[in-house]
């Protein structure tokens, strides 16, 4: 395959990619909107979970997950990037 054909390859799947990206987030904040209307006014009973990439070693993300535990419902998940927080508080901030 010449290098033209394989750009153009590529270029086509990233797209591809991008635009189901897109369609997925869209989704996700819909629905994510539509249950924080939902939940608005009600007393609820949170649980939230933490994980990193690689425990113990070189822990480059985390991911942080929050729960409504009646409902079983997803409230909100954040990545974050710990190279930029050294300490707990400031992952706390930089999440």
């Amino acid at each position: 395959m010449s290098g033209l054909v394989i750009l153009i390859t590529v270029l086509s799947i990233r797209i591809k990619f991008e635009k189901k990206s897109r369609a997925v987030k869209s989704v996700w904040l819909n629905s994510q909107e539509k249950l924080m209307q939902s939940l608005r006014g009600i007393l609820l009973n949170v649980g939230g979970d933490g994980r990193c990439c690689s425990p113990g070693h070189t822990a480059k993300f985390g991911s942080y997950s929050v729960m409504d535990l009646n409902t079983s419902k997803i409230l909100d998940v954040r990545l974050t990037n710990f190279l930029f927080a050294n300490k707990t508080e400031d992952v706390r901030e930089a999440g």
